[in-house]
């Protein structure tokens, strides 16, 4: 982990399931906002966008959740607490709608892993060839857009040819 934590909204109504995530989150090495409502301050009305956002998958409004538009980009996670299961017509609705993945019946360990795999590829830019994400700079080609730590940036028409080359390529000089 860098010296900065990335962070990480997790959206619940589960006291326990949120503050038994939010420790081992912490523990490695993340930050870790927990509302209990997508309206909530770190939610909808947050000016900053997270890194990721996890969502207790029992929560009814995940949708308006992912319309907010500092989080449009932002990886979803729905999760359900450590033995609970869902059916596979579930998951795939979950995945058609709003959820860029879904767990359950998984260990801690497991689901952390997969938060650590998420953000890594996050990090790279990964995501699409017309969307780059380094650290907290992200470029939507599609919708002529970039943004910093959430908030939106304004470049010339020729900063916005040259940014692509450099963020498609972070490691050459």
């Amino acid at each position: 982990m860098t010296s900065d934590p990335e962070q990480i909204l997790f959206v619940t109504r589960d006291t326990l399931f949120g503050q038994t995530m939010e420790k081992h989150l912490t523990d490695n090495g993340y930050k870790v906002s927990i509302v209990d409502t997508p309206y909530g301050e770190a939610g909808i009305a947050h000016p900053t966008t997270p890194a990721l956002v996890l969502v207790d998958r029992r929560q009814q409004d995940i949708a308006q959740l992912r319309r907010a538009s500092h989080l449009r980009t932002t990886p979803f996670i729905g999760l359900l607490p450590p033995g609970q299961i869902v059916d596979e017509e579930e998951c795939v609705k979950d995945l058609e709608q709003d959820l860029d993945m879904v767990l359950f019946n998984q260990g801690y360990r497991e689901i952390i892993a997969r938060v650590r795999s998420v953000l890594r590829r996050a990090r790279l830019g990964a995501i699409s060839k017309s969307r780059y994400v380094i650290g907290r700079l992200c470029m939507d080609i599609d919708r002529h857009e970039v943004t910093v730590n959430g908030r939106s940036i304004e470049l010339t028409p020729k900063e916005f040819r040259i940014l692509p080359q450099l963020m498609g390529h972070p490691t050459r000089v």
